[in-house]
């Protein structure tokens, strides 16, 4: 599962071996200043994602990249039993939106929130 790493003023997306495959991208690094709102959502709808442009994985999980309308969303881990996932809005020319869907999202959205 991927790792979201605050350091300073600078957010580490790591991706492990399997996630890096499936979208076809190195990790990501931004800075702070990028993030346009850190939300945790309890609803999930599938149908919110958009049209799948990344490869499908091989257990069928929603990890992946998504194209709804003009903007690009990143998928990262399943969709637990609580069904909450942080939602980061980004400002950066290649991803919109990532979706992380992790048990400690709402320790991420504290630590973002510093």
């Amino acid at each position: 599962m991927a790792r979201l790493i605050l350091s300073g003023d600078t957010l580490l997306v790591g991706f492990t071996t399997r996630e890096k495959r499936v979208l076809g991208r190195p990790d990501v690094k931004l800075q702070k200043s990028r993030i346009k709102a850190a939300i945790v959502e309890t609803e999930f709808n599938n149908r919110n994602l958009g049209t799948r442009v990344s490869r499908r994985s091989l257990f069928g999980c929603l990890l992946g990249e998504y194209r709804r309308d003009q903007s690009k969303v990143i998928v990262l881990g399943k969709p637990g039993k609580s069904g909450s996932f942080l939602k980061l809005s980004l400002s950066h020319p290649t991803i919109d939106e990532i979706w992380y869907f992790g048990a400690d999202a709402e320790a991420v959205l504290d630590s973002l929130k510093k």
